[in-house]
């Protein structure tokens, strides 16, 4: 399970250092796409390919689900060093920039690149409203509310 904030830096060439507790989980390949709220969401290969077996559950999800995230999605080969280059239009929705500090930080089956300052302000808004709490008994987490 991907879990767990890391810092990291975007290189120049547009890379970042998949965090080491993140290395076992990813495979060869990971798809990249937009995320909500400006980051970027990665899932290893395999689990993006599950999640669209399962599809969803009516039409209209479907295509919403089609246009916002399978329309957007980029596979990306992981370097043999575990970076993995992170394309233009992505690095421009996330608000990255080199150089810049951005924090990987897991969502159980992927991860979200995060901008560093976009992160803080999301994450302190977020806790600050009691939003978290309520997502938390909505996914079906209630004890992390």
């Amino acid at each position: 399970m991907f879990q767990g904030t890391f810092p990291h830096n975007l290189d120049d060439k547009a890379r970042v250092l998949l965090p080491v507790p993140f290395r076992d989980l990813v495979g060869e390949k990971v798809v990249l796409l937009y995320g909500p709220d400006g980051c970027v969401r990665g899932y290893p290969k395999e689990k993006w390919d599950e999640m669209l077996a399962r599809g969803a559950s009516t039409q209209a999800e479907w295509s919403t689900a089609l246009r916002r995230y399978i329309g957007t999605a980029t596979v990306v080969q992981r370097e043999q060093n575990y970076r993995i280059s992170v394309p233009e239009p992505m690095l421009e929705h996330a608000g990255l920039k080199w150089p810049c500090r951005a924090y990987i930080t897991g969502i159980g089956v992927g991860f979200e690149i995060w901008e560093r300052d976009r992160y803080q302000r999301y994450t302190g808004s977020t806790f600050v409203s009691g939003l978290l709490a309520e997502e938390a008994r909505r996914a079906g987490m209630p004890e992390l509310a």
